[in-house]
């Protein structure tokens, strides 16, 4: 939420949202799908063979395998948003 509503703030301001903004954006959002991914792994192994079915868990689970292979949401991602850290805290010249 705080990396929605900072970049939400850049933009409103009527600038360009920052690179190390919109890396934290991006780590953010491949935090929440590996959570949702996770979560529904959890729920099709306690559904156990009724999992194998078609349903809901078995959707839920395909979306969210389907969903983390999305290329926003890869672990390039996390690179890009260590890069941002590091250039941040890099000294200034």
């Amino acid at each position: 939420y705080e990396a929605v509503a900072e970049a939400d703030a850049q933009a409103r301001a009527g600038g360009a949202v920052d690179n190390a903004v919109q890396a934290r954006l991006r780590a953010s959002a491949t935090y929440a799908t590996r959570v949702a991914t996770d979560a529904a792994r959890f729920a099709f192994a306690w559904a156990g063979s009724a999992g194998l079915r078609p349903g809901i868990i078995q959707r839920c689970l395909r979306d969210m395998l389907a969903a983390s292979q999305h290329i926003y949401v890869d672990n390039n991602t996390l690179t890009g948003y260590a890069q941002a850290l590091l250039a941040d805290a890099a000294p200034a010249e």
